[in-house]
């Protein structure tokens, strides 16, 4: 049932681990996650806004929304399908999404993708999910021949997703993340939930 149960505590915080490396406006990360006996809220923190970039915080939004797509994809990789409430209260406009849960079942083609995209860039193995691949050069051909051996054969197709490092004498800069604690609030509970943990 949608909104009476959500995941396990450790399934929350790896789910939100994933969500806090989407790309933001010069990496300001202007969201935070508030826990809720049933769900999960998205709020934007005016405090990490760029008035000097962003002057009318549409650039923050777009950030948080980011971070909200790879909360759902990471979610769905968990095994939980989300309902997403976008702006639920109209008298607070920071209060961007809430996301309620209900078991999952058969992961959707895109967010299995996507999912795989997460991972591949936890693990440094691409760049930006969901925004960009770097693409590896001696694959070029080997992807060619493989769409065009589509056309020839019955059936559907296929994703083909090549994740892999580039070489490269030099490692790449990481962007600074803003530690969980920053980003993750426990909101109070309803004392008939009160044994629930966050």
């Amino acid at each position: 049932m949608i909104g009476q149960t959500a995941p396990p505590r450790d399934t929350l915080h790896a789910a939100l681990s994933v969500a806090c490396p989407a790309p933001s406006l010069h990496n300001s990360q202007p969201w935070r996650w508030q826990l809720a006996a049933h769900a999960v809220h998205l709020r934007a923190d005016p405090a990490r806004m760029l008035p000097a970039t962003d002057p009318t915080g549409g650039q923050m939004v777009i950030s948080c929304g980011a971070a909200l797509k790879h909360a759902r994809v990471a979610f769905a990789a968990l095994g939980w399908h989300t309902v997403i409430r976008r702006l639920p209260d109209p008298t607070d406009p920071d209060h961007l999404a809430s996301i309620e849960f209900e078991p999952s079942g058969p992961i959707r083609t895109g967010e299995a993708l996507a999912a795989a995209l997460l991972e591949a860039t936890a693990a440094e193995l691409a760049t930006c999910t969901l925004t960009h691949l770097t693409e590896i050069e001696d694959s070029r051909a080997v992807w060619e021949r493989a769409i065009a051996s589509l056309g020839a054969r019955p059936g559907h197709a296929q994703v083909v997703v090549r994740v892999g490092r580039v070489h490269s004498p030099l490692p790449g800069p990481r962007s600074p993340r803003r530690p969980r604690i920053d980003v993750l609030e426990q909101l109070p509970l309803p004392s008939a939930v009160g044994h629930v943990s966050y």
